[in-house]
């Protein structure tokens, strides 16, 4: 007997099933690429194939939690991917190589959410949270370089969304919504 299969899915077990929204990236490769992410794994759109291929699966038990697109002071693009509160971010400036950001210790390391904004200075930055705290940076490269962490809210109420608006950030939370606005 011969079988012919035209479609085949595989699901990464723990994955919770949920997909990050889809973040352009333009690596070091200089091309402009799509990545999601769901469960562990880090997926690229592969426009031939019409369909998203790994690219990265991560070797802890936390789940990806966002991906966001940052240019890097001046490098060609940074895409990083937030695991929650259990482990460290990971960065990637191709989009097939992901690692730990430089000097990866403490709450610095740590990102749920990210969102790109302007900073106090009119500079583009990168904002994260961390259970109910943003930090921002311009260079996210080093754990050295984020800010001190700004309290959002109630603590017992936890973060859902964070969204840009006019290069403000919004953080959507359980008991409503916050505003950063440089």
């Amino acid at each position: 007997d011969v079988w012919v299969v035209d479609d085949m899915a595989v699901i990464i077990s723990n994955a919770n099933g949920e997909w990050t929204k889809m973040v352009r990236f333009k690596g070091s490769n200089s091309n402009h690429e799509f990545y999601a992410a769901s469960g562990r794994a880090i997926y690229k759109w592969d426009e031939g194939d019409d369909a998203f291929y790994a690219v990265h699966v991560s070797d802890s038990a936390n789940d990806i939690s966002d991906l966001e697109s940052f240019d890097d002071s001046g490098t060609a693009g940074v895409l990083y991917a937030g695991r929650g509160t259990g482990d460290n971010y990971l960065r990637s400036t191709d989009g097939a190589t992901f690692s730990d950001p430089t000097s990866p210790t403490g709450n610095a390391a740590k990102a749920e959410l990210f969102l790109k904004v302007r900073n106090a200075n009119g500079d583009s930055a990168l904002m994260k949270t961390r259970t109910n705290k943003a930090a921002f940076t311009t260079d996210a490269s080093t754990t050295a370089n984020w800010g001190t962490e700004i309290k959002v809210g109630d603590v017992d109420h936890a973060v859902t969304s964070v969204f840009s608006v006019n290069d403000a950030g919004y953080v959507g939370k359980e008991d409503g919504l916050w505003v950063y606005n440089p």
